[in-house]
């Protein structure tokens, strides 16, 4: 307001009075703004008045330090919530209401947390009544995650034998259904991507293939390990006979093949089955006849894996055909040698006999 009749200006520029008062638009920019209003009446008298105002049209700037992220997991039943604020005016935030005070421009302040899922906003406002704002989620979570799990063979199959996992395969694909995101890791530095779905490759190597899949949920719930224990077995089974030996010979009519081969193996001599213990041990008797019996014993494994052995065993008569014309022979003509031997030293006597006759007459 001003009195009747005097002349205005407002930052220099003329303003019409009406009934003593008098108002003027004025374009302001973001600054420490100066406004002066100059009054001159008619006798040559002059008053002026300065205003400064602080226009501020920026919102200060608010940084949750802590946690890194608007979304954390955790299973502590605190969380520390910190963050910075680049107004040296402002002295204090406040979270979900509460008021927490600032020292050097840094807030931070402990709070409780439940199972579940809590909020927190944090705010602030400058003396120009510029506000900003921050929302931090705690998930709060005791549960470990579960899973279902599928190995599927690629190229080839999987086999179970006596609760033993084989695979025909070279390579295996695991394949994990998650209930919640989390984390999956082969081990120390080898890490898979995140998620609920993973599925993942493994080469196989002839003979035992462990794999060990780890699984941790974001708020550090360790899921039970992923184990499998996976059997490749490319080698054909051996086959060990122990008896009879090589070049076997026997007067008996039967025999009986004894030996090792693998543990769970199929086996048989001449196409008839043979039972095969623990162990992988086998006795089979047999019945022999006379002359060269010949026996084949094949195997087969669980994984089809295959081997052949053979042996052969002689049965000998107590007088074999052959030796009985050569014995007969020899004691014949041992008979007729004596005979002749017997004719011989009979007539031999004989003739002595009657040599010596008339010498021992004619003496009488």
């Amino acid at each position: 307001t001003a009195e009747p009749g005097v002349e205005l200006l407002v930052k220099g520029e003329p303003v019409e009075l009406v009934n003593g008062t008098y108002k003027k638009r004025v374009d302001l920019v973001e600054s420490d703004f100066v406004i002066t209003v100059t009054a001159t009446d008619t006798a040559g008298n002059v008053a002026k008045k300065v205003r400064v105002l602080h226009v501020d049209w920026t919102a200060p700037e608010l940084i949750i330090v802590e946690p890194q992220e608007p979304e954390v997991y955790v299973r502590e039943n605190t969380i520390y919530i910190s963050g910075d604020v680049d107004d040296p005016m402002i002295d204090h935030v406040l979270v979900n209401g509460e008021v927490v005070t600032m020292t050097s421009g840094r807030f931070v302040k402990q709070f409780t947390v439940l199972e579940g899922t809590t909020e927190f906003v944090i705010s602030v406002m400058d003396a120009a009544m510029n506000g900003a704002s921050a929302k931090v989620v705690v998930i709060r979570d005791l549960t470990p995650p579960t899973y279902t799990s599928e190995v599927t063979p690629m190229g080839g199959e999987i086999l179970y034998i006596d609760g033993d996992m084989y695979s025909t395969a070279p390579v295996v694909e695991v394949h994990l259904v998650i209930d919640e995101v989390s984390n999956i890791s082969l081990g120390v530095g080898n890490d898979l991507p995140s998620g609920t779905d993973v599925r993942y490759r493994f080469d196989l190597e002839e003979g035992v293939n462990d794999i060990d899949i780890y699984i941790r949920d974001a708020a550090g719930n360790q899921a039970q390990t992923f184990t499998a224990r996976i059997f490749v077995d490319t080698t054909a089974p051996t086959i060990d006979v122990q008896s009879p030996q090589a070049g076997y010979r026997t007067k008996e009519d039967t025999v009986t093949i004894h030996g090792f081969t693998e543990v769970g193996s199929a086996l048989t001599l001449n196409g008839e089955t043979v039972n095969v213990l623990s162990g992988g041990e086998f006795r089979h008797i047999v019945a022999l006849v006379d002359g060269r019996n010949e026996f084949t014993l094949d195997v087969e494994d669980a994984m089809g894996n295959s081997n052949t052995a053979s042996l052969s065993v002689l049965r000998e008569s107590d007088v074999a055909p052959s030796e009985t014309g050569s014995v007969g022979s020899t004691i014949s003509g041992f008979v007729i040698g004596l005979v002749v031997g017997i004719v011989i030293m009979m007539a031999f006597m004989y003739v002595r006999a009657r040599g010596e006759g008339p010498d021992d007459l004619t003496e009488v």
